[in-house]
């Protein structure tokens, strides 16, 4: 596991990176899910193949986690990068 510290320009870069593979290759499946959970509850704030900048995910909650109602940064703490099995 890699921890990095990234900001939204960076997964703007990765997403349209990967989204120009995937159209120059179209019968290979390469998938990187992202995952945004909130530090405090763990409750999973998105999920998908595809790439949110991390400021999308704070404007569509207003800034706080529906679960436990913390408030939400708009620069990511942590990034982990795992294999998928």
């Amino acid at each position: 596991m890699y921890c990095l510290h990234v900001d939204s320009e960076f997964i703007n870069l990765l997403s349209t990176i990967l989204r120009k593979e995937k159209h120059a290759e179209e019968s290979r499946v390469d998938v990187l899910p992202q995952r945004t959970k909130c530090k405090k509850c763990g409750e999973i704030l998105y999920a998908d193949i595809n790439l949110k900048p991390p400021h999308e995910i704070f404007n569509r909650f207003n800034g706080r986690c529906p679960k436990c109602g913390s408030k939400l940064s708009s620069r990511p703490i942590k990034v982990e990068i795992q294999t998928i099995k």
